[in-house]
């Protein structure tokens, strides 16, 4: 049976670095090679001609448990938490002023049948200002749509980030 290439050239190494680990801080390391060429560590002299080896001293870190980048990665996240916050309140506030706005297009409206302006003795403007509204409201209602996506979006990016959502702004159905 033979053994691989990579065995034969790296096991003093391999053996070299699990004496190095083992051996702990203070220890000495003995490397001895015999009459073969057959080089030998260990942390006891196998004999006299064992050399001992002179080993930096180590140094050991800790493991750092919190966030990479420490409290500036700490503040960097409340900084992107706020600035998600500003922006959700900024939509949700935009979203109330829109459905208020959509409420009294939908008044003015009066279900197809709004009231005819004095201006409007010509029936076909009438009918104009009626399919105008029609459209108004329509737009208002994607643009409301549009920003609940927004604010949707943010409260994922907020959920994404470990923080409880807030309730999303609900549209009133029964209003249509």
């Amino acid at each position: 049976m033979t053994t691989p290439h990579f065995f034969h050239a790296g096991w003093p190494l391999l053996l070299g670095a699990a004496l190095l680990v083992s051996a702990g801080v203070g220890a000495q390391v003995y490397k001895h090679v015999d009459k073969d060429g057959k080089v030998t560590y260990s942390t006891t002299p196998p004999s006299k001609e064992a050399k001992p080896i002179l080993l930096p001293e180590l140094t050991t870190v800790p493991a750092f448990k919190g966030k990479p980048g420490g409290d500036a990665a700490d503040n960097g996240d409340k900084a992107a938490r706020e600035a998600r916050e500003d922006r959700r309140r900024l939509i949700e506030e935009k979203i109330v002023f829109e459905e208020k706005s959509l409420e009294e297009l939908r008044r003015t409206y009066n279900k197809g049948e709004p009231e005819r302006q004095g201006d409007e003795k010509n029936y076909q403007k009438y009918l104009d200002r009626v399919e105008r509204l029609k459209h108004e409201i329509e737009a208002q209602e994607k643009k409301i749509d549009a920003l609940r996506k927004d604010l949707e979006n943010v409260q994922t990016n907020r959920n994404e980030a470990s923080e409880p959502a807030s309730k999303p702004v609900r549209r009133d159905k029964s209003k249509e």
